[in-house]
């Protein structure tokens, strides 16, 4: 990266809209970060209350259904990427 080297993690969602016959899949890139307002800590905070005390892995993650808000970030690059907002996961 631009300051250097690190991790990133791509997560895939299955994403139905209402009305959809077939979901979709999107795949979000998450540069691995433990600072409370990185996208991806933002992102593992949203289950915070179904793993109440104990820390999350992405493996418990997976299989889990919920709502999303999807919005689109562009920086002056000018490429387009999606940002995932967790809004409800059901337990």
């Amino acid at each position: 990266g631009k300051f250097g080297l690190y991790d990133q993690l791509f997560i895939t969602f299955s994403v139905q809209k209402m009305g959809m016959e077939v979901p979709q899949q999107i795949t979000i890139p998450y540069i691995v970060s433990t600072k409370a307002e990185s996208p991806f800590m933002v992102f593992l905070s949203s289950f915070k209350s179904l793993f109440q005390g104990q820390n999350i892995t992405i493996n418990q993650l997976v299989g889990l259904v919920g709502t999303c808000e999807i919005s689109h970030f562009e920086p002056a690059s000018g490429d387009i990427y999606e940002r995932f907002l967790v809004k409800s996961v059901n337990s």
